[in-house]
């Protein structure tokens, strides 16, 4: 195939041709766009509405059901539910080897089949958690009515829908539209009538009824009367009772009727001012870039409409950041690829370097075609990934190029130095690429939270190896036939740059290499000392602790958010005061914190009370936010983790709020310190989580430390008197009596456009608002007479949990906390804790404690790289072995592997950075590498001594020949990283570590390969020599 290529360069051309079409259509028609991969497998949601409802009822009545239903099913993992009141929602984890679409339709088709739900429930809802995402959100603020504020964001939202591509587009905290029906004691009294009774009437008298249908000569007729009632008007005329002397009672002669919205304890404000959030949400398969566009035109357009009472602004553009951070890592991929330009210019010919260097945008395209395939998108870390691969993918073609510049520096014709320098080292390049792909093939299984973001880097690099193996061997042949190595006319042309460069670099490696490998070869084991000697001074730095190891270090990013949790029967106008003090904390940092030309680099502050804003679940909860102007774009020297930690310092303690939490960190799957404390008894579960609690603030660098349990809703228990089990009245009429006065009745829902509107009934609020109206309402007995609630029914006020969690069928309690020091070794206070919580075990038998979170992700990926990495060398081995033909000379090549570590530890103790898991990512692409030199180097050290067969002439001559391609495949690597090793923007931070290891490990690398490989070659020669002379296995070279 090499010289059929090499001869059709029409099937060559072609072959590029398609391959770059293909990859730019994917690119721009078929690859979704993120900030961040899905760091969750896919998880169903099934959430339930069982109105008025307290915890423990819904989850008696609702949640166990549902659990008890879909926890066999196959391909449901882990089940875990929250019960609140009114609302019970329980979630599954789908097995990462199943069809989450299929399990969506079992869950559903299972949940239909439960008869035990109680007749009250809403219809379940089955969804994926995470099948939409955020991409940016429109505000709706101004100083005016909040009903008038709603109304323009229901109108927006309607025109946003209307937009092309935009399929999801929600209004966040959205008070329901309510017809409220308020009927006093007095009315019912005077007209003798229950609420029940006008119910009735209104369902009677107020709305359409089918009537059947009548078969004609001219067709079918269909019978309908229609009185259906949409507003308050309509409803005001309904009749509710006829009096003996014929005349009417009508709705409102004895209700006030208000079509309005519904009360909610919620309070959104934008910059200070009442605001609706509009959320335009992406699914898995859209670009963000191209929907904020959208929305960003739309903005644009209807800021001109809005009257003055009226804003329209935008918030949490994450396709912004996204944008930011594409923008950064490119620029960085092209500044990496000049420079390798420039680099395989000083090298090689022009020619030569522009046709090697052409392997790069064929090599991406073609991983473009595939990254849908491979369900992979176009976000920071798979970007990252071609960066990572930028210098590397042109290795096997620098091996190729240089080998067949060598054979036309023999003046051979283009076309047999093209076919014959290929072939030579086709070899020796497809198992060096094969090697690289496999230290790379680890992170596909990479347990955990991250396995997903890991993914994405093998994902990008193995494609994009593959087609550069592709291009090396059938379109770059064709291309380097019609290279012609023409006499260099003038010594200032670029050509006699050229040549002048490669001169005094043959005549180093003549004047430095050739004595200092001819020393090396001679002192055999003083060489390997001194080698040694510089690993352990390496290590160093990780053994004494100056370079510590953190899993995943802290992100800077472009919000900051605190959370607030106040106690079970806080009052709202408590909550929404602490809310204000924090918002105004925020605000003085925007006063203080400004740029050059006198602008705050805090642009808006967003406060939620009684809602949290990334989720519409309420409850005593309020969150504050506000977003940054991004790092470049400003001059002031702090970033969002800083701003995190003054803004925690001006809040400080908070009268009454049992927790505060304060975050600035993007990209966090879950929190860093998470235990789960689980069991059947409520009482010991909150014992033990106080006593972890107290445990964590004992340590001086945990922080913000909080669990998920709200205890003290209060309950009233109401039980009959003897008087009124002699009257006859039963304790379910005594509750839905109860509960139709003080809560309502739920008449009819209509829809009034796209919005269904609840008609409620019930007592006036002044009548609804105390115990003591509670005492005061008339229940009617069976015999239809009256009598005080007091009489019938005692009662006692008991507090309860107002929210219960369960995971895989008990009771939970998540306790979790941050590190205010990111230098902290978690991995130290994991063992502190752990004997902790054994000792904590002892006393409570029946309560199961275990570490998840961060901390326990960092376990699970650990433990997989670990057999990862095991499973990649034995496969290595094996390549490299059977192709050799030895089991001895695969230990050559992969002795280079832990010393080319040398240079990752001594870059990041050079630029003062600890070791983070990306580091270790950035050693398996090392080791690829290095090993693919080594191979190459191994393979033609072979040839040579079976041609001479003088051993040390034959190292000599051929590691001279190697320098120039190894030097250039490790210059090239570390050249297209070093854009973003120097990067210092946030985009890119927690990707240094990761450059860092490849790009001053390969640095190191010739050095190691061209001294260390050479070195073991002969030592195992003789030790070989050795072997043989006692008799041994001589199959084992």
């Amino acid at each position: 195939m090499i010289a059929w290529f090499a001869k059709n360069d029409i099937a060559a051309n072609l072959l590029m041709i398609v391959i770059v079409l293909a990859g730019a259509w994917s690119l721009a028609f078929n690859l979704p766009q993120q900030v961040f991969p899905q760091l969750t497998r896919d998880q169903i949601q099934v959430s339930i509405k069982y109105p008025s409802a307290s915890a423990s009822d819904v989850e008696i009545k609702v949640s166990r059901h549902i659990e008890n239903a879909i926890r066999e099913l196959t391909g449901v993992e882990d089940v875990s539910s929250e019960s609140r009141m009114g609302l019970a929602r329980v979630f599954a984890s789908v097995a990462d080897d199943q069809n989450a679409q299929e399990i969506l339709m079992k869950i559903k088709n299972t949940i239909d089949s439960i008869n035990t739900l109680p007749p009250e429930i809403d219809n379940p809802e089955v969804s994926f958690t995470n099948e939409f995402s955020p991409v940016i959100s429109l505000v709706v603020y101004g100083s005016t009515d909040e009903y008038v504020i709603q109304q323009a964001a229901e109108k927006i939202k309607q025109e946003l829908i209307l937009q092309p591509k935009l399929k999801k587009v929600v209004i966040r905290n959205q008070a329901e539209h309510e017809i409220a029906i308020e009927v006093s004691n007095q009315a019912l009294q005077r007209y003798q009538l229950k609420l029940e009774d006008i119910a009735e009437a209104i369902n009677t008298n107020a709305q359409d009824i089918s009537a059947g249908n009548i078969l004609t000569t001219g067709g079918v007729v269909i019978i309908r009367s229609l009185g259906q009632a949409y507003n308050a008007e309509q409803l005001s005329n309904v009749v509710v009772k006829h009096q003996s002397n014929g005349s009417r009672i009508t709705l409102s002669q004895i209700a006030n009727i208000t079509d309005a919205l519904a009360y909610q304890e919620i309070k959104t404000r934008f910059n200070g001012q009442p605001a609706i959030f509009i959320d335009v949400l992406q699914n898995k398969q859209q670009k963000a870039t191209q929907l904020a566009r959208i929305v960003k035109q739309y903005l644009a357009y209807k800021q001109t409409e809005l009257n003055s009472d009226i804003k329209l602004a935008y918030w949490a553009d994450h396709a912004e950041v996204l944008e930011k951070r594409l923008e950064g890592l490119a620029i960085s991929a092209v500044y990496g690829g000049i420079l390798v330009l420039l680099m395989l210019t000083l090298f090689l010919r022009p020619a030569v370097a522009f046709w090697v260097f052409i392997g790069v945008p064929i090599s991406f395209m073609g991983a473009f075609l595939m990254m849908p395939i491979l369900g992979v998108s176009i976000n920071i870390i798979s970007l990252f990934g071609f960066i990572l691969v930028l210098g590397m993918v042109v290795d096997d073609a620098i091996v190729t190029g240089e080998n067949v510049y060598t054979h036309l520096e023999h003046a051979e014709t283009g076309l047999h130095a093209a076919v014959a320098g290929t072939k030579e080292v086709a070899q020796p390049v497809t198992l060096g690429v094969l090697t690289s792909i496999v230290a790379f093939t680890p992170l596909f299984f990479v347990d955990g939270a991250h396995g997903a973001l890991l993914s994405q880097i093998p994902a990008v690099v193995i494609p994009v190896l593959l087609l550069s193996l592709i291009e090396s061997k059938w379109v770059l042949p064709s291309r380097l036939k019609f290279v012609k190595l023409r006499p260099v006319q003038k010594s200032n042309s670029l050509l006699g740059l050229q040549q002048k460069f490669a001169q005094a670099f043959e005549l180093g490696i003549a004047k430095y290499y050739k004595p200092t490998l001819q020393w090396c070869i001679k002192n055999l084991h003083s060489c390997l000392i001194i080698f040694i000697g510089f690993f352990l001074v390496a290590f160093s730095a990780v053994f004494t602790g100056e370079n510590k190891f953190l899993f995943f270090p802290k992100i800077s990013s472009d919000k900051v958010m605190g959370t607030i949790v106040m106690p079970a029967g806080t009052d709202f106008s408590v909550l929404d005061e602490h809310v204000l003090s924090i918002s105004q904390k925020a605000q003085q940092l925007q006063n203080e914190y400004l740029d050059e030309q006198g602008q705050s680099i805090i642009r808006n502050i967003v406060s939620v009370s009684g809602a949290r804003i990334q989720d519409n679940q309420q409850g005593l909860v309020g969150q504050i936010s506000f977003d940054l102007v991004p790092e470049e774009l400003h001059e002031l020297d702090i970033s969002s983790i800083e701003l995190e930690q003054k803004w925690r310092a001006k809040i400080g303690a908070l009268p009454g709020v049992e927790s505060i939490v304060i975050e600035s960190q993007a990209a966090q799957a879950q929190q860093l310190i998470d235990f789960r404390v689980t069991g059947q008894d409520l009482v010991e579960l909150e014992k033990v989580s106080n006593i972890i609690k107290n445990k964590l603030s004992s340590f001086q660098y945990v922080e913000d430390i909080s669990d998920n349990y709200t205890f003290g809703q209060k309950t009233l228990l109401l039980e009959l008197t003897p008087l009124a089990k002699t009257l006859g009245l039963s304790r379910n009429d005594l509750a839905q009596q109860v509960k139709a006065a003080f809560y309502g009745i739920e008449i009819q829902r209509v829809l009034r456009g796209d919005q269904t509107v609840k008609v409620m009934l019930r007592l006036p609020e002044t009548e609804r608002k105390s115990i003591v109206h509670l005492k005061r309402f008339l229940i009617h007995l069976p015999d239809n007479k009256v009598i005080p609630f007091s009489q019938l029914a005692d009662f006692k006020i008991e507090s309860g949990p107002e929210v219960i969690n369960r995971y895989n069928h008990q009771r939970s309690i998540d306790i979790t906390a941050d590190l205010s020091n990111p230098q902290v070794d978690i991995n130290e206070l994991n063992k502190h804790l752990e004997t902790f919580i054994k000792e904590v075990k002892i006393i409570f038998p029946n309560v199961d404690i275990n570490l998840v979170g961060e901390s326990k992700a960092l376990g699970e990926t650990l433990d997989s790289l670990k057999w990862g990495i095991l499973a990649a060398s034995i496969v290595i081995y094996a390549i490299i072995a059977i192709p050799f033909k030895s089991y001895s000379q695969p230990l050559i090549v992969m002795s280079v592997i832990p010393f080319s570590m040398i240079g990752s530890m001594g870059g990041h103790w050079l630029l003062s950075l600890n070791l983070t898991m990306m580091s270790f990512v950035g050693i398996m692409a090392l080791v690829g590498v290095v090993v693919n030199d080594a191979v190459v180097l191994v393979e033609f050290i072979n040839k040579q001594y079976q041609k001479s067969q003088q051993l040390q002439a034959a190292v000599l001559q051929v590691t001279s020949t190697r320098f120039r391609p190894v030097v250039l495949t490790s210059m090239t690597t570390f050249l297209g990283l070093l854009p973003i090793i120097l990067d210092q923007s946030s985009q890119t931070e927690f990707l240094v570590p990761m450059a860092v290891s490849l790009g001053f490990g390969i640095l190191l690398a010739p050095f190691i390969t061209l001294v260390l490989v050479p070195v073991n070659y002969v030592l195992l020669h003789k030790f070989m020599g050795w072997w043989r002379e006692l008799g041994g296995y001589h199959h084992i070279y």
